[in-house]
Protein backbone atom coordinates (compact mmCIF):
# COMPACT_ATOMS: atom_id res chain seq x y z
CA UNK A 1 0.00 0.00 0.00
CA UNK A 2 2.88 2.54 0.19
CA UNK A 3 2.49 3.22 -3.80
CA UNK A 4 -0.79 4.26 -3.01
CA UNK A 5 0.48 6.53 -0.65
CA UNK A 6 2.96 7.84 -2.40
CA UNK A 7 0.42 8.59 -5.55
CA UNK A 8 -1.05 10.18 -3.18
CA UNK A 9 0.98 12.51 -1.72
CA UNK A 10 2.32 13.42 -5.22
CA UNK A 11 -1.21 14.28 -6.41
CA UNK A 12 -0.79 16.54 -3.28
CA UNK A 13 2.21 17.98 -3.64
CA UNK A 14 1.71 18.54 -7.67
CA UNK A 15 -2.00 20.60 -6.72
CA UNK A 16 -0.19 22.64 -4.83
CA UNK A 17 2.63 23.03 -7.16
CA UNK A 18 -0.34 24.16 -9.89
CA UNK A 19 -1.98 26.16 -7.28
CA UNK A 20 1.20 28.28 -6.53
CA UNK A 21 2.43 28.34 -9.44
CA UNK A 22 -0.52 29.71 -11.36
CA UNK A 23 -0.98 32.57 -9.12
CA UNK A 24 2.70 33.73 -10.43
CA UNK A 25 2.62 35.92 -13.60
CA UNK A 26 3.90 33.24 -15.10
CA UNK A 27 1.26 30.83 -14.95
CA UNK A 28 -1.33 33.14 -15.62
CA UNK A 29 0.37 33.56 -18.85
CA UNK A 30 0.26 29.29 -19.44
CA UNK A 31 -3.15 29.58 -18.45
CA UNK A 32 -4.34 31.95 -21.14
CA UNK A 33 -2.32 30.63 -23.57
CA UNK A 34 -3.81 26.96 -22.81
CA UNK A 35 -7.34 28.89 -23.23
CA UNK A 36 -6.55 30.76 -26.14
CA UNK A 37 -5.75 27.40 -28.03
CA UNK A 38 -8.67 25.53 -26.98
CA UNK A 39 -11.46 27.44 -26.93
CA UNK A 40 -13.26 30.12 -29.38
CA UNK A 41 -11.50 33.34 -27.53
CA UNK A 42 -8.00 34.80 -27.53
CA UNK A 43 -6.97 35.23 -23.56
CA UNK A 44 -4.37 37.15 -21.61
CA UNK A 45 -4.90 37.25 -18.06
CA UNK A 46 -2.20 39.32 -15.79
CA UNK A 47 -2.61 37.97 -12.23
CA UNK A 48 -4.80 34.98 -10.63
CA UNK A 49 -4.82 35.18 -7.00
CA UNK A 50 -7.20 32.72 -4.46
CA UNK A 51 -6.75 32.82 -0.46
CA UNK A 52 -7.65 30.20 2.01
CA UNK A 53 -9.30 32.28 4.08
CA UNK A 54 -12.10 32.50 1.01
CA UNK A 55 -11.99 29.54 -0.52
CA UNK A 56 -14.77 30.50 -2.80
CA UNK A 57 -13.43 33.27 -4.19
CA UNK A 58 -10.76 33.23 -7.41
CA UNK A 59 -9.76 36.64 -8.53
CA UNK A 60 -8.39 37.39 -12.01
CA UNK A 61 -6.69 40.98 -12.56
CA UNK A 62 -5.99 42.84 -15.70
CA UNK A 63 -7.83 40.10 -18.25
CA UNK A 64 -8.57 41.23 -22.12
CA UNK A 65 -10.83 38.73 -23.99
CA UNK A 66 -11.94 38.61 -27.20
CA UNK A 67 -13.42 36.15 -29.92
CA UNK A 68 -11.89 34.83 -33.19
CA UNK A 69 -14.24 37.22 -35.62
CA UNK A 70 -13.60 40.30 -32.61
CA UNK A 71 -16.66 41.59 -32.26
CA UNK A 72 -16.72 40.61 -28.44
CA UNK A 73 -14.45 42.25 -26.65
CA UNK A 74 -14.09 42.31 -22.19
CA UNK A 75 -10.75 44.77 -21.16
CA UNK A 76 -11.45 44.75 -17.17
CA UNK A 77 -9.16 45.23 -14.40
CA UNK A 78 -10.43 42.26 -12.28
CA UNK A 79 -12.76 39.62 -12.37
CA UNK A 80 -14.29 37.37 -9.11
CA UNK A 81 -15.41 34.22 -9.15
CA UNK A 82 -17.82 33.38 -6.52
CA UNK A 83 -17.76 29.45 -6.60
CA UNK A 84 -20.25 26.79 -4.29
CA UNK A 85 -17.95 24.13 -4.78
CA UNK A 86 -20.45 21.74 -3.18
CA UNK A 87 -22.23 22.05 -6.74
CA UNK A 88 -19.61 21.82 -8.66
CA UNK A 89 -20.75 18.54 -10.23
CA UNK A 90 -24.08 19.70 -11.04
CA UNK A 91 -23.02 22.49 -13.47
CA UNK A 92 -24.37 25.03 -11.01
CA UNK A 93 -20.88 25.80 -9.47
CA UNK A 94 -20.71 29.39 -10.32
CA UNK A 95 -22.43 31.26 -7.74
CA UNK A 96 -21.51 34.86 -8.48
CA UNK A 97 -19.71 36.51 -11.62
CA UNK A 98 -18.13 40.00 -10.76
CA UNK A 99 -16.94 42.18 -13.68
CA UNK A 100 -15.03 45.42 -12.47
CA UNK A 101 -13.49 48.55 -13.99
CA UNK A 102 -13.52 48.10 -17.76
CA UNK A 103 -14.83 47.83 -21.04
CA UNK A 104 -17.79 45.22 -22.72
CA UNK A 105 -18.85 45.09 -26.49
CA UNK A 106 -21.29 42.41 -27.41
CA UNK A 107 -21.61 41.28 -30.91
CA UNK A 108 -24.93 41.73 -32.83
CA UNK A 109 -24.52 37.86 -34.16
CA UNK A 110 -25.55 34.81 -32.23
CA UNK A 111 -22.86 33.98 -30.09
CA UNK A 112 -22.11 30.93 -27.20
CA UNK A 113 -21.02 31.72 -23.70
CA UNK A 114 -19.46 29.01 -22.28
CA UNK A 115 -20.64 30.41 -18.83
CA UNK A 116 -23.59 31.07 -16.69
CA UNK A 117 -23.97 32.26 -12.90
CA UNK A 118 -26.96 33.05 -10.47
CA UNK A 119 -25.83 36.78 -10.36
CA UNK A 120 -23.88 38.59 -12.95
CA UNK A 121 -23.03 41.72 -11.49
CA UNK A 122 -20.73 44.87 -13.56
CA UNK A 123 -19.18 47.07 -11.72
CA UNK A 124 -17.76 50.87 -13.21
CA UNK A 125 -18.48 49.13 -16.78
CA UNK A 126 -18.41 51.00 -20.05
CA UNK A 127 -20.68 48.78 -22.16
CA UNK A 128 -21.45 48.56 -26.11
CA UNK A 129 -24.16 46.28 -28.10
CA UNK A 130 -26.36 46.69 -31.02
CA UNK A 131 -28.92 44.37 -31.88
CA UNK A 132 -31.03 44.44 -34.80
CA UNK A 133 -31.28 48.52 -36.04
CA UNK A 134 -30.62 49.08 -32.27
CA UNK A 135 -27.45 50.51 -30.82
CA UNK A 136 -27.04 50.66 -26.97
CA UNK A 137 -23.39 52.43 -25.04
CA UNK A 138 -23.19 52.85 -21.00
CA UNK A 139 -20.52 54.07 -19.46
CA UNK A 140 -19.56 53.52 -15.84
CA UNK A 141 -22.38 51.04 -15.23
CA UNK A 142 -22.73 49.38 -11.99
CA UNK A 143 -25.39 46.94 -11.40
CA UNK A 144 -26.66 43.11 -11.78
CA UNK A 145 -28.66 40.15 -13.74
CA UNK A 146 -30.37 37.30 -11.84
CA UNK A 147 -29.82 34.41 -12.97
CA UNK A 148 -27.42 34.79 -16.09
CA UNK A 149 -27.86 32.49 -18.02
CA UNK A 150 -26.82 33.51 -21.40
CA UNK A 151 -27.86 32.64 -24.59
CA UNK A 152 -26.69 32.36 -28.49
CA UNK A 153 -29.58 35.39 -29.10
CA UNK A 154 -28.94 37.40 -25.93
CA UNK A 155 -25.77 37.67 -23.72
CA UNK A 156 -27.77 39.08 -20.90
CA UNK A 157 -30.51 35.84 -20.98
CA UNK A 158 -33.91 36.11 -18.69
CA UNK A 159 -33.96 37.57 -15.43
CA UNK A 160 -34.11 40.50 -13.09
CA UNK A 161 -31.81 43.40 -13.91
CA UNK A 162 -30.87 46.27 -12.11
CA UNK A 163 -28.34 48.89 -13.22
CA UNK A 164 -27.35 52.74 -12.34
CA UNK A 165 -25.34 54.34 -15.50
CA UNK A 166 -23.46 57.92 -15.66
CA UNK A 167 -24.17 57.93 -19.74
CA UNK A 168 -26.66 55.83 -21.62
CA UNK A 169 -27.47 56.04 -25.58
CA UNK A 170 -29.57 54.19 -27.31
CA UNK A 171 -30.13 55.07 -31.05
CA UNK A 172 -29.00 58.61 -30.89
CA UNK A 173 -31.37 59.19 -27.47
CA UNK A 174 -28.55 60.35 -24.72
CA UNK A 175 -29.61 59.95 -21.10
CA UNK A 176 -27.38 60.88 -18.00
CA UNK A 177 -27.31 59.53 -14.16
CA UNK A 178 -29.80 56.41 -15.37
CA UNK A 179 -31.19 54.18 -12.83
CA UNK A 180 -33.58 51.16 -14.19
CA UNK A 181 -35.09 48.02 -12.50
CA UNK A 182 -36.80 45.47 -14.38
CA UNK A 183 -37.14 41.80 -15.67
CA UNK A 184 -36.17 40.17 -19.54
CA UNK A 185 -37.74 37.18 -21.21
CA UNK A 186 -37.99 35.99 -24.41
CA UNK A 187 -39.41 38.79 -26.29
CA UNK A 188 -40.89 40.36 -23.25
CA UNK A 189 -38.68 43.22 -21.36
CA UNK A 190 -40.81 44.63 -18.02
CA UNK A 191 -39.65 47.64 -16.45
CA UNK A 192 -40.78 48.64 -12.92
CA UNK A 193 -38.77 51.59 -12.31
CA UNK A 194 -36.63 53.78 -14.82
CA UNK A 195 -35.32 57.28 -14.13
CA UNK A 196 -32.64 59.24 -15.70
CA UNK A 197 -31.39 63.20 -16.81
CA UNK A 198 -32.78 63.92 -20.47
CA UNK A 199 -31.00 66.84 -21.88
CA UNK A 200 -31.32 68.84 -19.13
CA UNK A 201 -34.51 67.44 -17.94
CA UNK A 202 -35.69 64.71 -15.71
CA UNK A 203 -37.46 61.35 -16.62
CA UNK A 204 -39.75 59.06 -15.02
CA UNK A 205 -41.13 56.18 -15.91
CA UNK A 206 -42.96 53.12 -14.06
CA UNK A 207 -44.44 49.80 -15.50
CA UNK A 208 -42.64 50.16 -19.04
CA UNK A 209 -43.79 47.10 -20.73
CA UNK A 210 -42.57 45.55 -24.22
CA UNK A 211 -43.19 42.75 -26.28
CA UNK A 212 -43.82 41.24 -29.60
CA UNK A 213 -43.21 45.02 -30.68
CA UNK A 214 -45.65 46.23 -28.32
CA UNK A 215 -44.97 48.82 -25.72
CA UNK A 216 -46.85 49.94 -22.69
CA UNK A 217 -46.52 52.43 -20.11
CA UNK A 218 -48.33 52.49 -17.29
CA UNK A 219 -47.00 56.12 -16.17
CA UNK A 220 -44.24 58.38 -18.01
CA UNK A 221 -43.40 61.77 -16.56
CA UNK A 222 -41.08 64.09 -18.58
CA UNK A 223 -39.67 67.54 -17.06
CA UNK A 224 -37.66 70.25 -19.03
CA UNK A 225 -36.44 67.69 -21.60
CA UNK A 226 -35.75 68.34 -25.14
CA UNK A 227 -35.87 65.70 -27.59
CA UNK A 228 -34.44 65.77 -31.06
CA UNK A 229 -35.69 63.78 -33.99
CA UNK A 230 -34.09 63.44 -37.51
CA UNK A 231 -37.18 62.93 -39.06
CA UNK A 232 -40.07 65.45 -40.88
CA UNK A 233 -43.17 65.81 -39.42
CA UNK A 234 -45.03 64.06 -42.13
CA UNK A 235 -42.78 60.63 -41.39
CA UNK A 236 -43.36 60.59 -37.94
CA UNK A 237 -46.87 58.50 -37.92
CA UNK A 238 -44.87 56.04 -40.03
CA UNK A 239 -42.42 55.63 -37.06
CA UNK A 240 -45.58 54.91 -35.08
CA UNK A 241 -46.69 52.28 -37.53
CA UNK A 242 -43.25 50.33 -36.94
CA UNK A 243 -44.75 49.57 -33.38
CA UNK A 244 -47.23 47.41 -33.57
CA UNK A 245 -49.27 48.52 -30.68
CA UNK A 246 -48.57 51.43 -28.45
CA UNK A 247 -50.54 51.51 -24.63
CA UNK A 248 -49.92 55.46 -22.88
CA UNK A 249 -52.04 55.11 -19.64
CA UNK A 250 -50.35 57.65 -18.09
CA UNK A 251 -48.37 60.59 -19.68
CA UNK A 252 -47.51 63.52 -17.92
CA UNK A 253 -45.36 66.72 -19.63
CA UNK A 254 -44.13 69.21 -18.11
CA UNK A 255 -42.10 72.52 -20.20
CA UNK A 256 -40.22 69.93 -22.12
CA UNK A 257 -38.92 70.51 -25.81
CA UNK A 258 -39.25 68.44 -29.19
CA UNK A 259 -37.80 69.63 -32.50
CA UNK A 260 -37.45 67.20 -35.79
CA UNK A 261 -36.28 68.50 -39.49
CA UNK A 262 -38.95 70.54 -40.21
CA UNK A 263 -40.38 71.65 -37.02
CA UNK A 264 -40.36 72.13 -33.51
CA UNK A 265 -42.74 72.15 -30.56
CA UNK A 266 -41.31 74.50 -27.24
CA UNK A 267 -42.93 74.60 -23.83
CA UNK A 268 -45.26 71.75 -24.24
CA UNK A 269 -47.23 70.66 -21.17
CA UNK A 270 -49.90 68.58 -20.34
CA UNK A 271 -51.58 65.53 -19.58
CA UNK A 272 -52.81 62.52 -21.76
CA UNK A 273 -54.37 58.93 -20.45
CA UNK A 274 -56.06 56.07 -22.34
CA UNK A 275 -53.89 56.44 -25.67
CA UNK A 276 -54.03 52.95 -27.58
CA UNK A 277 -51.78 52.98 -31.26
CA UNK A 278 -52.00 49.57 -33.46
CA UNK A 279 -50.14 50.22 -37.10
CA UNK A 280 -50.41 53.57 -36.64
CA UNK A 281 -54.30 53.70 -36.30
CA UNK A 282 -55.90 55.00 -32.80
CA UNK A 283 -57.61 52.24 -31.29
CA UNK A 284 -58.38 53.97 -27.34
CA UNK A 285 -61.85 53.46 -26.27
CA UNK A 286 -61.60 56.79 -24.14
CA UNK A 287 -58.89 58.91 -24.11
CA UNK A 288 -58.38 62.32 -22.48
CA UNK A 289 -55.48 64.80 -23.97
CA UNK A 290 -54.55 68.10 -22.35
CA UNK A 291 -52.20 70.26 -23.77
CA UNK A 292 -50.33 74.20 -23.65
CA UNK A 293 -47.78 74.54 -25.72
CA UNK A 294 -45.39 78.01 -25.74
CA UNK A 295 -44.51 77.59 -29.46
CA UNK A 296 -45.04 75.43 -32.57
CA UNK A 297 -42.98 75.63 -35.49
CA UNK A 298 -43.74 73.68 -38.94
CA UNK A 299 -41.89 74.99 -42.00
CA UNK A 300 -42.18 78.68 -42.21
CA UNK A 301 -45.50 79.05 -40.12
CA UNK A 302 -45.77 79.52 -36.27
CA UNK A 303 -48.58 79.16 -33.81
CA UNK A 304 -48.37 80.24 -30.00
CA UNK A 305 -49.76 79.81 -26.85
CA UNK A 306 -51.40 76.95 -28.18
CA UNK A 307 -54.36 74.77 -26.13
CA UNK A 308 -55.91 71.81 -26.85
CA UNK A 309 -58.62 69.44 -24.91
CA UNK A 310 -59.14 66.42 -26.76
CA UNK A 311 -61.46 63.65 -26.02
CA UNK A 312 -61.29 59.98 -27.67
CA UNK A 313 -64.41 58.24 -27.88
CA UNK A 314 -66.20 55.47 -29.68
CA UNK A 315 -63.44 56.03 -32.71
CA UNK A 316 -64.10 59.76 -33.16
CA UNK A 317 -61.82 62.28 -31.74
CA UNK A 318 -62.98 65.07 -30.44
CA UNK A 319 -60.76 68.72 -30.35
CA UNK A 320 -63.23 70.22 -27.51
CA UNK A 321 -60.91 73.00 -27.66
CA UNK A 322 -58.30 74.16 -30.00
CA UNK A 323 -57.04 77.30 -29.45
CA UNK A 324 -54.08 79.71 -29.76
CA UNK A 325 -52.43 82.91 -31.49
CA UNK A 326 -51.02 82.55 -35.21
CA UNK A 327 -49.29 85.56 -36.74
CA UNK A 328 -50.67 88.01 -33.72
CA UNK A 329 -54.57 86.49 -34.67
CA UNK A 330 -56.27 84.22 -32.34
CA UNK A 331 -57.60 81.18 -33.50
CA UNK A 332 -60.24 78.75 -31.52
CA UNK A 333 -61.29 75.74 -32.87
CA UNK A 334 -63.72 72.93 -32.33
CA UNK A 335 -64.16 69.96 -34.69
CA UNK A 336 -64.43 66.32 -34.83
CA UNK A 337 -62.01 63.70 -36.81
CA UNK A 338 -63.86 60.05 -37.31
CA UNK A 339 -60.77 57.92 -37.61
CA UNK A 340 -62.50 54.66 -39.38
CA UNK A 341 -64.68 56.72 -41.48
CA UNK A 342 -61.28 59.55 -42.27
CA UNK A 343 -63.51 61.91 -42.34
CA UNK A 344 -63.10 65.54 -40.34
CA UNK A 345 -65.85 67.76 -39.54
CA UNK A 346 -64.80 70.99 -38.49
CA UNK A 347 -67.97 72.05 -35.83
CA UNK A 348 -67.08 75.77 -35.20
CA UNK A 349 -63.76 77.85 -36.16
CA UNK A 350 -62.85 81.06 -35.46
CA UNK A 351 -60.08 83.15 -36.60
CA UNK A 352 -59.66 87.36 -35.22
CA UNK A 353 -56.69 89.13 -36.35
CA UNK A 354 -55.43 86.41 -38.61
CA UNK A 355 -52.68 88.27 -41.10
CA UNK A 356 -52.34 85.06 -43.34
CA UNK A 357 -50.38 84.69 -47.30
CA UNK A 358 -51.68 81.92 -49.30
CA UNK A 359 -48.66 79.88 -50.12
CA UNK A 360 -47.08 80.29 -54.33
CA UNK A 361 -48.82 77.14 -55.52
CA UNK A 362 -52.10 77.35 -53.41
CA UNK A 363 -54.56 77.09 -56.64
CA UNK A 364 -52.65 73.94 -57.18
CA UNK A 365 -53.23 72.21 -54.04
CA UNK A 366 -56.18 71.92 -55.31
CA UNK A 367 -54.45 69.28 -57.99
CA UNK A 368 -52.81 67.43 -55.47
CA UNK A 369 -54.10 63.74 -54.91
CA UNK A 370 -56.21 63.77 -50.79
CA UNK A 371 -54.22 61.86 -48.44
CA UNK A 372 -55.12 58.12 -47.81
CA UNK A 373 -56.54 59.27 -44.41
CA UNK A 374 -58.52 61.00 -45.15
CA UNK A 375 -62.00 60.87 -47.38
CA UNK A 376 -64.21 63.61 -46.36
CA UNK A 377 -63.68 67.65 -44.80
CA UNK A 378 -66.24 69.65 -43.50
CA UNK A 379 -66.77 72.93 -42.29
CA UNK A 380 -70.04 73.37 -40.27
CA UNK A 381 -69.52 77.23 -39.08
CA UNK A 382 -66.67 79.32 -40.00
CA UNK A 383 -66.07 82.80 -38.73
CA UNK A 384 -63.68 85.19 -39.57
CA UNK A 385 -62.86 88.60 -38.29
CA UNK A 386 -60.44 91.53 -38.82
CA UNK A 387 -58.59 89.51 -40.29
CA UNK A 388 -55.22 90.22 -43.19
CA UNK A 389 -55.59 87.93 -46.66
CA UNK A 390 -53.12 88.08 -49.45
CA UNK A 391 -51.45 86.58 -51.64
CA UNK A 392 -48.19 87.75 -53.53
CA UNK A 393 -48.42 85.97 -56.84
CA UNK A 394 -46.81 87.75 -59.16
CA UNK A 395 -48.71 86.95 -62.59
CA UNK A 396 -52.16 87.92 -60.32
CA UNK A 397 -52.21 89.48 -56.56
CA UNK A 398 -54.51 90.51 -54.45
CA UNK A 399 -54.67 91.17 -50.93
CA UNK A 400 -57.90 91.97 -48.60
CA UNK A 401 -57.65 94.06 -45.40
CA UNK A 402 -59.84 94.27 -41.96
CA UNK A 403 -61.81 90.94 -43.43
CA UNK A 404 -64.78 89.67 -41.96
CA UNK A 405 -66.78 86.67 -43.33
CA UNK A 406 -68.21 83.14 -42.38
CA UNK A 407 -68.47 79.50 -44.44
CA UNK A 408 -71.33 77.22 -43.51
CA UNK A 409 -71.85 74.03 -44.10
CA UNK A 410 -69.51 73.30 -46.81
CA UNK A 411 -67.95 70.16 -47.88
CA UNK A 412 -63.66 70.74 -49.03
CA UNK A 413 -63.44 66.74 -50.24
CA UNK A 414 -65.62 64.85 -52.35
CA UNK A 415 -64.95 61.48 -54.06
CA UNK A 416 -61.18 61.86 -52.71
CA UNK A 417 -61.31 65.35 -54.57
CA UNK A 418 -60.37 68.61 -53.33
CA UNK A 419 -62.86 71.36 -54.17
CA UNK A 420 -65.90 73.61 -52.81
CA UNK A 421 -68.47 71.04 -52.72
CA UNK A 422 -71.96 72.74 -51.47
CA UNK A 423 -72.36 75.23 -48.87
CA UNK A 424 -72.05 79.02 -48.93
CA UNK A 425 -69.44 82.01 -47.98
CA UNK A 426 -69.57 85.42 -47.86
CA UNK A 427 -67.18 87.99 -47.26
CA UNK A 428 -66.40 92.02 -46.75
CA UNK A 429 -63.45 94.09 -46.35
CA UNK A 430 -62.82 97.37 -46.02
CA UNK A 431 -60.20 97.64 -48.27
CA UNK A 432 -58.31 95.43 -50.76
CA UNK A 433 -56.46 95.51 -53.98
CA UNK A 434 -56.63 92.81 -57.11
CA UNK A 435 -53.93 92.63 -59.25
CA UNK A 436 -52.91 96.61 -58.59
CA UNK A 437 -56.35 97.78 -58.42
CA UNK A 438 -57.42 99.28 -55.19
CA UNK A 439 -60.72 98.06 -54.16
CA UNK A 440 -63.16 100.13 -51.64
CA UNK A 441 -65.58 97.58 -49.65
CA UNK A 442 -65.05 94.74 -51.59
CA UNK A 443 -68.07 91.95 -50.54
CA UNK A 444 -67.41 88.14 -51.96
CA UNK A 445 -70.14 86.05 -51.96
CA UNK A 446 -69.08 81.46 -52.75
CA UNK A 447 -71.82 79.68 -53.90
CA UNK A 448 -71.13 75.75 -55.24
CA UNK A 449 -73.22 76.09 -58.42
CA UNK A 450 -73.53 71.98 -58.27
CA UNK A 451 -70.81 68.83 -57.67
CA UNK A 452 -69.43 70.59 -60.97
CA UNK A 453 -68.81 74.08 -60.93
CA UNK A 454 -68.55 76.76 -57.99
CA UNK A 455 -69.33 80.29 -58.42
CA UNK A 456 -67.43 83.38 -57.02
CA UNK A 457 -69.22 86.64 -57.09
CA UNK A 458 -67.26 90.26 -56.18
CA UNK A 459 -68.75 93.11 -55.54
CA UNK A 460 -66.84 96.36 -55.24
CA UNK A 461 -66.13 100.22 -55.80
CA UNK A 462 -63.35 101.71 -57.31
CA UNK A 463 -62.54 104.93 -56.87
CA UNK A 464 -66.11 106.89 -57.82
CA UNK A 465 -67.38 103.55 -59.72
CA UNK A 466 -69.29 100.42 -59.23
CA UNK A 467 -67.76 97.17 -60.29
CA UNK A 468 -69.43 93.62 -60.33
CA UNK A 469 -67.18 90.56 -61.27
CA UNK A 470 -69.18 86.75 -61.39
CA UNK A 471 -66.34 83.74 -61.89
CA UNK A 472 -67.66 80.36 -62.81
CA UNK A 473 -65.17 77.73 -62.23
CA UNK A 474 -65.50 73.88 -63.20
CA UNK A 475 -64.68 71.79 -60.14
CA UNK A 476 -64.24 68.05 -62.60
CA UNK A 477 -60.75 66.18 -62.67
CA UNK A 478 -58.41 67.93 -64.61
CA UNK A 479 -60.50 70.57 -65.65
CA UNK A 480 -59.46 74.11 -64.67
CA UNK A 481 -62.33 75.85 -67.60
CA UNK A 482 -63.51 79.08 -65.94
CA UNK A 483 -65.63 82.01 -67.43
CA UNK A 484 -65.66 85.76 -66.14
CA UNK A 485 -68.69 88.13 -66.75
CA UNK A 486 -67.97 91.65 -65.16
CA UNK A 487 -70.20 94.76 -65.11
CA UNK A 488 -68.50 98.24 -64.15
CA UNK A 489 -70.36 101.51 -64.09
CA UNK A 490 -68.40 104.94 -64.06
CA UNK A 491 -64.99 102.86 -63.86
CA UNK A 492 -61.48 104.28 -65.48
CA UNK A 493 -61.29 101.51 -68.44
CA UNK A 494 -57.15 101.44 -67.62
CA UNK A 495 -58.15 98.68 -64.78
CA UNK A 496 -59.06 96.49 -67.73
CA UNK A 497 -55.49 96.27 -68.19
CA UNK A 498 -54.61 94.75 -65.20
CA UNK A 499 -57.79 92.20 -65.64
CA UNK A 500 -57.08 90.64 -68.82
CA UNK A 501 -57.18 93.29 -71.28
CA UNK A 502 -53.57 94.36 -71.53
CA UNK A 503 -52.24 96.96 -73.55
CA UNK A 504 -55.44 98.32 -74.49
CA UNK A 505 -55.21 101.93 -75.53
CA UNK A 506 -58.20 103.38 -73.56
CA UNK A 507 -58.05 105.39 -70.65
CA UNK A 508 -61.48 107.15 -69.71
CA UNK A 509 -64.66 106.89 -67.53
CA UNK A 510 -67.21 104.58 -68.49
CA UNK A 511 -69.65 101.59 -68.17
CA UNK A 512 -68.61 98.17 -69.34
CA UNK A 513 -69.22 94.76 -69.58
CA UNK A 514 -66.80 92.27 -70.55
CA UNK A 515 -66.73 87.99 -70.59
CA UNK A 516 -63.68 86.03 -70.50
CA UNK A 517 -63.19 81.95 -71.12
CA UNK A 518 -60.10 79.97 -70.45
CA UNK A 519 -58.49 77.07 -68.07
CA UNK A 520 -56.72 78.06 -65.04
CA UNK A 521 -54.28 75.07 -65.44
CA UNK A 522 -52.76 76.07 -68.17
CA UNK A 523 -49.54 77.35 -68.84
CA UNK A 524 -49.41 79.84 -69.99
CA UNK A 525 -52.85 80.68 -69.58
CA UNK A 526 -52.90 83.43 -71.90
CA UNK A 527 -53.49 81.26 -74.61
CA UNK A 528 -56.83 80.05 -73.51
CA UNK A 529 -58.32 83.35 -73.14
CA UNK A 530 -60.96 84.07 -75.38
CA UNK A 531 -63.54 86.69 -74.54
CA UNK A 532 -65.57 90.30 -75.60
CA UNK A 533 -65.19 93.29 -74.29
CA UNK A 534 -67.76 96.23 -74.67
CA UNK A 535 -67.93 99.95 -72.94
CA UNK A 536 -69.79 103.27 -73.60
CA UNK A 537 -68.32 106.46 -72.58
CA UNK A 538 -70.21 109.31 -70.38
CA UNK A 539 -70.37 110.81 -73.66
CA UNK A 540 -72.25 108.01 -75.91
CA UNK A 541 -69.65 106.68 -77.69
CA UNK A 542 -69.75 103.11 -78.22
CA UNK A 543 -66.99 100.45 -78.52
CA UNK A 544 -65.69 96.97 -78.52
CA UNK A 545 -63.11 94.58 -79.07
CA UNK A 546 -62.70 90.25 -78.46
CA UNK A 547 -60.14 87.83 -77.27
CA UNK A 548 -58.90 84.60 -79.49
CA UNK A 549 -56.26 83.25 -77.67
CA UNK A 550 -54.72 85.93 -75.60
CA UNK A 551 -54.70 88.24 -78.60
CA UNK A 552 -56.89 91.71 -78.86
CA UNK A 553 -59.04 92.49 -82.11
CA UNK A 554 -60.52 95.85 -81.95
CA UNK A 555 -64.35 95.68 -83.91
CA UNK A 556 -64.67 98.52 -86.01
CA UNK A 557 -68.30 99.36 -85.86
CA UNK A 558 -69.99 96.91 -83.24
CA UNK A 559 -73.80 96.82 -84.08
CA UNK A 560 -74.19 95.11 -80.39
CA UNK A 561 -75.84 97.04 -77.81
CA UNK A 562 -74.45 97.26 -74.50
CA UNK A 563 -75.77 95.80 -71.39
CA UNK A 564 -74.69 97.81 -68.12
CA UNK A 565 -74.61 96.99 -64.43
CA UNK A 566 -77.53 99.85 -64.28
CA UNK A 567 -79.19 98.04 -67.10
CA UNK A 568 -78.59 94.70 -65.13
CA UNK A 569 -80.28 95.81 -61.84
CA UNK A 570 -82.96 97.38 -63.71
Amino acid sequence: MRWLKNLILTLVVLIIFIYLIIQTQWGAKQLSDILSKYTLYDVKIGVISHHLTTPGEIVLQDIAIHNKQNNFKLKVKQITFELQWQKIVTGSWLHRLIVTEGELTLPSSRQTFPLHSKILQLENMNVSYRIGNIDVSASNMTGGITPWQPTAHNPFGEGNFQFTTDQFEINNVHLTTLLVKGNYKTNFLFIDELSAYLNNGVINANAIQYTDQALTLAKLMLTNTGWQFSSSLSQLPHKLRDIKKLNIKELNLTDTHFEGKDWAIAGLSGKVNNIVVSAGNWNSSNSEISLNIDELIYKNQQISQLMADITFTNDILHFNRLAGYYDKGLFNIEANWHTKKQSINIINAQLAGIRYQLADDWFNFFQTPVPNWLTSLHITNFKLTNSLLMDINVNFPFELTNVNGYLTNMDLIKQKKWRLWQGKGGFTASSGTLNQITLRQPYIQILPNSDLSLKVELNTNIENGLVKLTTNIQQQANDGAFSLSANGINVDLAILNQWGWKNLPIQTLADFNFTLRGNLLAKPITQTLTGELFYQTLSGEKKAYSMIKGEITAQSDSQIPLTTANEEKS
